[in-house]
């Protein structure tokens, strides 16, 4: 589905440009189209980000649920990257999330670093890329051990 939203997305802003540069001399024309592109392309822009966010709530459903766990809660840390056990291991492409869950009654701290790739939510990049890094767990309740979900 994604895939296919992307080509949609692809196809929308090609057909878009080159109607106005076809039709470049005749201002209406350059407007509307320029207007019923974004008009359709917003959308799809928004259903990816939610297609993205619910791929990555249930991989972190998942993952807790494999370790016996219920989720208590889970906090984006984008903002304060340097709180988290990753420090200067992020980079633009990826969302840090503190996961807060309980196996029989006693409390863990999991953090798991999320790629925003689209159609691969277990994108391992190369580390020495400036965009960011692959997907990685830890589980503080393994000492601070990692746990990819490769593994």
């Amino acid at each position: 589905m994604q895939s296919l939203l992307v080509f949609m997305f692809v196809f929308i802003l090609l057909g878009g440009i080159l109607i106005s540069l076809f039709y470049r001399k005749r201002k209406k024309i350059v407007v509307a189209s320029t207007l019923i592109m974004m008009a359709v392309n917003i959308p799809i822009l928004l259903i990816m980000a939610s297609m993205h966010n619910d791929t990555l709530n249930k991989e972190i459903e998942n993952v807790i649920r494999a370790r016996n766990g219920e989720i208590i809660e889970v906090v984006k840390m984008n903002e304060d990257s340097e709180r988290t056990p990753f420090k200067e291991q992020t980079g633009r492409s990826n969302i840090i999330f503190k996961v807060t869950y309980k196996v029989r009654d006693e409390v863990f701290v999991a953090w798991y670093r999320a790629v925003k790739t689209l159609n691969d939510i277990h994108d391992q990049k190369d580390e020495k890329r400036v965009r960011g890094y692959g997907e990685m767990w830890i589980f503080e309740s393994d000492e601070m051990s990692e746990w990819s979900s490769e593994k």
